[in-house]
């Protein structure tokens, strides 16, 4: 088209303005031709344009508007109005099976005012006070300890928001990382773990897969619903009870004897909503294996303090929260399996004794000096920073009790804490190794109390088993152990407890 342009326009050149009409003719029929093609052109782009949008909202068929995801994950965060950032398929609530009944439907409503007038609805009452719905898909067993934890009406000892003391779900990481639990759940062992170290006394059984699993689950039950200040939590399959899903935590707040069910207060109230269970099917749920292959069950919580201070762990507890991965959770497993091997040598005690071979200690094996030299040598740094978290957090020095406001019965217990451990024999040996090794111990020296909780944790470590290293440093740990104050001997044993718990998950541990 172009060279047929520069033709005609050489022929009007060499003729003169007769033909220049005609080209104008050509030309104006020319433009318009291209101005047509290019019409078409982007019509068929924005066009194809158009079935790429609704090919891509197609994805997202059964969504909403009004109905948005509210995942945390998604970068505007939750409630987010963006359909590129739902997910491919999204959910409003389930039906309950036919197995469970609805605690608002008629049924349910019936089943509750029996309940009351038998006495077995007690439990309900500080539970609904609490009631919440869990912050996360795999949040089921932090939301459920929470709601039990602020029923039994357990100070926590530390901020929740603002100036309140107050037990949330992001506050619970003492025994596994927030980051695992959102990933894959909780165990029925570290969510025992948790309640511990937070300030609860508790009680587990697991379902023996036997008939009279049934009739023991029954008897703990009634016994439970009837008070106010003693709570249970069960483990369950969700699909022995015809639910989508699997493995899951929930409390029970009021048991129905004629129809012999149980109310459970499901956390996860944007997929069910309460219901009741026959205790029956519930016990199946009970007895068919966790992914960790072992059966589950329930347990019972109630206050370790009559005032509700946490004196399970007063002071130092391990939280798994800043920066703790699996490199983190290897290493630490790694050197507790060092001290397993050690422990397992029988070594004796007399006059003749050979002081076992050890890097640091084999010179002198009995100077308790050198022996905590040697575990503040050895112990993980991820372990220090593990511990040494908590006790920033607690922010509970002499300085800083009239900012916070601790309950003064609270404070009585730290002082008198923080004094016993001082007169602890094996003190003066850990303030003296600790100036060896400032440079690696700088962030727990600097935190409040450093001192003593290192003197805590050397004590409560399975690393105390390394003792054998010397007749007088097996003296000396021991006897600042058994002769410590009551208080002090439970800081140790939670804190042992924890760290057994979170680092030796396959072995079990007479505290």
């Amino acid at each position: 088209a172009g060279m047929r342009r520069l033709r005609l326009f050489a022929a009007i050149l060499r003729a003169g303005n007769p033909l220049k009409s005609s080209f104008e003719k050509i030309d104006r029929k020319f433009s318009t031709a291209l101005c047509k093609k290019s019409d078409v052109c982007r019509k068929r782009e924005n066009c194809k344009k158009r079935k790429e949008k609704e090919i891509k909202t197609k994805e997202h068929v059964n969504i909403s508007s009004t109905r948005p995801s509210v995942s945390a994950l998604f970068p505007s965060g939750p409630g987010s109005t963006d359909p590129s950032e739902w997910p491919l398929r999204s959910f409003y609530k389930r039906e309950l099976p036919e197995t469970c009944v609805r605690f608002g439907s008629e049924e349910g409503k019936q089943l509750f005012q029996e309940s009351l007038t038998q006495r077995n609805a007690t439990a309900y009452f500080p539970l609904a006070e609490q009631f919440r719905t869990q912050d996360e898909p795999a949040f089921c067993g932090l939301s459920t300890l929470t709601m039990v934890l602020n029923s039994l009406a357990i100070d926590p000892g530390r901020i929740w928001k603002g100036g309140w003391r107050w037990f949330s779900e992001e506050m619970l990481d003492c025994c596994e990382s927030l980051d695992r639990i959102r990933k894959q759940g909780i165990s029925f062992d570290k969510l025992a773990c948790l309640a511990s170290c937070n300030g609860a006394s508790v009680d587990t059984w697991r379902a023996l897969g036997k008939e009279s699993d049934e009739e023991h689950f029954r008897a703990a039950v009634k016994d439970v619903v009837q008070k106010s200040d003693r709570f249970m939590i069960v483990s369950y399959a969700r699909s022995v009870l015809g639910q989508t899903g699997e493995g899951h935590f929930s409390p029970i707040a009021a048991y129905h004897e004629k129809s012999d069910r149980v109310l459970i207060m499901d956390t996860a109230r944007f997929k069910y909503p309460p219901h009741w269970v026959p205790i029956r099917l519930l016990v199946k749920a009970m007895q068919k294996p966790s992914c960790e292959k072992s059966s589950r069950g329930y347990m019972t919580l109630t206050r370790s303090s009559g005032d509700g201070s946490p004196t399970s762990s007063v002071l130092f507890v391990l939280t798994l929260r800043q920066g703790f991965d699996e490199s983190a959770l290897r290493n630490i497993r790694r050197f507790f399996q060092s001290v397993k091997s050690e422990k397992q040598r029988k070594m004796p005690f007399g006059d003749d004794a050979k002081v076992p071979s050890c890097k640091i200690c084999s010179r002198d094996g009995r100077e308790m000096n050198v022996y905590v030299s040697c575990f503040l040598s050895a112990v993980p740094a991820e372990l220090l920073n593990a511990v040494t978290t908590v006790v920033n957090e607690f922010r509970v020095g002499s300085e800083d009790f009239g900012e916070i406001s601790v309950r003064p019965k609270y404070q009585e217990i730290v002082n008198e804490l923080l004094r016993d451990i001082r007169d602890l024999p094996v003190y003066a040996h850990v303030a003296r190794a600790a100036k060896d090794h400032s440079k690696r111990l700088e962030g727990i020296l600097e935190a409040s109390h450093g001192l003593e909780l290192l003197t805590v944790l050397l004590l409560a470590a399975p690393v105390k088993d390394l003792s054998e290293c010397g007749r007088r440093v097996n003296l000396v740990m021991r006897e600042s152990e058994d002769n410590a104050s009551e208080i002090v001997r439970n800081e140790i044993k939670a804190l042992r407890n924890q760290l057994w718990i979170v680092f030796n998950p396959r072995e079990k541990m007479s505290i």
